[in-house]
């Protein structure tokens, strides 16, 4: 299993129900990415997408505790347990699999996670919805680092981490 991300300096992700700022290079590293694969995503992060649609040429898992929740053309899991038994279940090849957010779907799911695809914003946006630091946690380690790139004044790079700890399902 996979996590794709982009974050500032202090790993936060979101800032006001929205994206930090707008990477149309990072969106295009996305799509190509996650294309053809499965997407985890969470209630509010598929809803944020705009118009709340679902991301053409991908399968789109949506975890959620609502359990009236539903949403045309994608899977509605309620816990992670879940979503374990339909890997299983079907004998899904898990390297197929990105977890796209938001907070806690990449929280709860880090743990299972082999690798992450991580776009390293050099900037404080002062966001209030973060994620935990890969270089931090336990087993993860840098694999890839692009050399800087630049966007309307704003610096990143693109990382690959691996997780030699992870929990297969």
């Amino acid at each position: 299993m996979n996590l794709i991300v982009a974050c500032d300096q202090k790993y936060n992700i979101g800032k006001g129900g929205d994206l930090l700022t707008y990477l149309p290079e990072d969106l295009k590293r996305f799509k190509a990415i996650t294309y053809g694969n499965v997407m985890i995503m969470g209630r509010k992060t598929i809803e944020s997408l705009p118009g709340g649609r679902l991301l053409p040429g991908r399968e789109t898992w949506i975890l959620t505790r609502d359990t009236t929740y539903a949403k045309e053309g994608a899977k509605i899991f309620h816990s992670v347990e879940a979503i374990a038994a339909h890997i299983h279940e079907v004998n899904m090849d898990t390297s197929k699999i990105f977890v796209c957010g938001g907070a806690e779907i990449y929280t709860l799911f880090l743990p299972y996670c082999g690798q992450a695809y991580v776009t390293h914003i050099e900037n404080d946006f002062q966001g209030d919805v973060g994620i935990p630091s890969i270089e931090q946690e336990p087993g993860w380690y840098l694999t890839y680092r692009s050399g800087i790139k630049e966007q309307d004044g704003l610096k990143y790079y693109y990382a690959t981490y691996a997780n030699k700890s992870y929990t297969q399902f």
